[in-house]
Order: structure tokens, then C-alpha cells, then sequence
């Protein structure tokens, strides 16, 4: 059998994502773009491992990287513009997130995103967004990085921010954790199975809101 080394790189940066191995992983997409300079696989997820591990300025040249060589991809426009947003370039990350609903109107994270960043312009057109962008996708996993299984967490969140950071106390080597939304989940859904429950919403200026909502999402789904 020919073993085929971009696979392999592929396969061993991956691996090691999931592991938490986060050098190792960004050392095996490095080989990958060595011997592929264009790879999108290579380019996306070590910009989006890149984000994710703070290294802001590694990922924002993958993105931008990755924009030029494959223009029509929704997924690194979203990324980058979730990147510019942070650094309050709202300009250009309007333009990246509008990039890439021109290629996939119905892309959940670049309505979501849209929906932010006009919320915080005043612009109305966000309402649109906001619905587009959350109805039916209220419920996320979010990347688990351990070995094994790991503890199954509900984490509470609103979709319109005022949140609680839990990025250092949630270990995502430990704890596989769903996102709720509640301000746009269906009460109607059963819960993912879980053993623990956070609340992260945690905007004073929101409770009266977020109550009404958390109240609505939880009530005759528990015990099911």
C-alpha cells in the first residue's frame, strides 16, 4: 500500500487536536501546508486551532490565507470575520461575513454573526439575522478534547451576549459541553443527556429577558 504523507500529516494534525495536543497539531498542519501549500483542510482548521488556543495574529494569516486561495468557502470568511469583530474592525468583518453568505445564504455562523455586529450598530436588519441565524441551531456541541468520554455538560448561554466567561473553569479535556442558547431554543426538544447544568448568563442588564427565556426552554424537558 502507497502511504500518501498529506494524509498522514492530515490525519496525525487532527488526532492531535482532539487530544488537546495542541503543538503537535499545529506542527503536523504545518507539514501538511509544507507539501500542500493550498490545503483549505490545513489552512481552516489550524486557523480555527489557532483562535481558539489565543494566538489571534497565526490566525487571522491562515484565514486570509485561506480566502486566497479558495474565495468561495463561507467557513474561513465567518472565521476571519469573527476575528475582526474582536479586534473592532466592524467594517471589513461586514464584509467578510456578508462574503460568505453570497456563497451559502443559509450559513448559520455568518447570520449569527451578522447579528451581533448590527445588533451593536443599531441597524434593524438584525432581526432578520438573529432568526436565521438561531432558529433551529440553538443547541451546539462544542469541540471536546480529552480522551474517553467525557462528562456530559449542559451550559446555559444567551445567543445576544452578556455571558459568562467559562473558558478557564470548564476544562474542555474534561467536560463535553453542549451550548444553549435559551433565548431561541424549543421547548419542545428534549435535552441532550447531561449530568451537570451551568448557567452562564450572567448580564444584569438582561436577567428580566433571559429569565423569561430560561424558564421557557427548561420548563417540561426535565426528566425526559
Amino acid at each position: 500500500m502507497i502511504r500518501d504523507p498529506i494524509r498522514d500529516a492530515l490525519h496525525r494534525a487532527r488526532r492531535n487536536a482532539a487530544l488537546g495536543e495542541d503543538e503537535a497539531a499545529k506542527q503536523a498542519y504545518i507539514e501538511v501546508l509544507r507539501l500542500e501549500p493550498t490545503s483549505l483542510a490545513a489552512l481552516s482548521e489550524l486557523a480555527a486551532l489557532a483562535s481558539a488556543t489565543g494566538h489571534r495574529s497565526a490566525a487571522r494569516t491562515a484565514y486570509l490565507r485561506a480566502i486566497r486561495y479558495h474565495p468561495d468557502n463561507p467557513v474561513v470568511h465567518a472565521g476571519l470575520a469573527d476575528l475582526l469583530v474582536e479586534d473592532g474592525d466592524l467594517a471589513n468583518a461586514r464584509l467578510h461575513y456578508q462574503a460568505a453568505l453570497d456563497v451559502d445564504p443559509d450559513f448559520p455562523a455568518a447570520h449569527q454573526g451578522l447579528a451581533r455586529l448590527l445588533t451593536e450598530l443599531g441597524d434593524p436588519a438584525a432581526a432578520e439575522h438573529w432568526q436565521k441565524g438561531f432558529a433551529g441551531h440553538a443547541v451546539v456541541k462544542q469541540r471536546y478534547r480529552g480522551t474517553g468520554p467525557g462528562v456530559p455538560l449542559l451550559l446555559l448561554v444567551s445567543a445576544r451576549g452578556g455571558n459568562v466567561a467559562t473558558r478557564q473553569w470548564i476544562d474542555d479535556r474534561v467536560f463535553a459541553v453542549t451550548a444553549i442558547h435559551a433565548d431561541f431554543c424549543d421547548p419542545a426538544r428534549p435535552l441532550p443527556p447531561h449530568v451537570l447544568v451551568v448557567n452562564a448568563i450572567g448580564d444584569a442588564d438582561r436577567a428580566g429577558m433571559l429569565w423569561i427565556a430560561r424558564r421557557r426552554c427548561w420548563r417540561g424537558r426535565r426528566g425526559r
